[in-house]
């Protein structure tokens, strides 16, 4: 379980970019860090519950959550999960700072990494969609007649 990893984590990001709701896996399931969320750093907690063998949750967050799961929220968690694995694919998964510190700057690097690759496939993809296109009319017949590989 990861349910002694989400209080600095949760810390760390705030303190980075506020936030006013956290989404979190299963395994993230404690009324500890539901009450953390809430009462420590003031955001709402969307933690998917962990499943206890037919038990109902019995403290005060989880039993508020489980009556009212923002399903539609949570399911927003997939465009996390997609940068994340794309970022992972792209440029790797480890970190090879020692400490602490140069862990963070090189996850941060990591990210304006990210973020400038996309930028640059966004603008070669602009620069190379205006320099083949064709006058509306002649492009809607070559397209229609023959298949179109940029």
């Amino acid at each position: 379980m990861n349910f002694d990893e989400l209080p600095p984590i949760a810390l760390a990001a705030k303190r980075a970019l506020p936030f006013g709701r956290l989404l979190g896996d299963a395994g993230f399931d404690s009324e500890r860090n539901h009450r953390f969320c809430r009462e420590v750093l003031g955001v709402q907690s969307i933690i998917a519950p962990f499943p206890r063998k037919g038990c109902p949750p019995r403290t005060p967050w989880r039993k508020r959550l489980a009556r009212r799961f923002p399903r539609h929220v949570y399911r927003q968690r997939w465009l996390v999960e997609t940068v994340i694995s794309v970022v992972k694919r792209k440029f790797g998964d480890t970190v090879n700072a020692r400490t602490e510190e140069r862990q963070y700057r090189q996850l941060l690097l990591l990210g304006v990494v990210y973020n400038v690759h996309r930028r640059v496939v966004l603008i070669l993809l602009v620069e190379a969609t205006l320099h083949t296109s064709l006058p509306p009319t002649e492009d809607f017949n070559r397209a229609s007649t023959t298949s179109y590989h940029p």
